[in-house]
């Protein structure tokens, strides 16, 4: 019984993990693209101000 429920709450363990992995790399996904977009806006801005 108890090896049961540490099988158990190594697998809850894993899957949390694994669900922090997944949300890490979208946050730096979506982190790259709101700084790319912000570049690209400045360097538009830039671009803009010559003219």
């Amino acid at each position: 019984m108890s090896l049961m429920l540490v099988k158990f709450e190594l697998l809850i363990v894993y899957n949390v993990n694994t669900l922090n992995f997944i949300w890490l790399i979208k946050g730096f996904v979506y982190t790259s693209f709101v700084v790319m977009e912000h570049t690209s806006y400045r360097h538009l801005d830039s671009y803009l101000n010559i003219w």
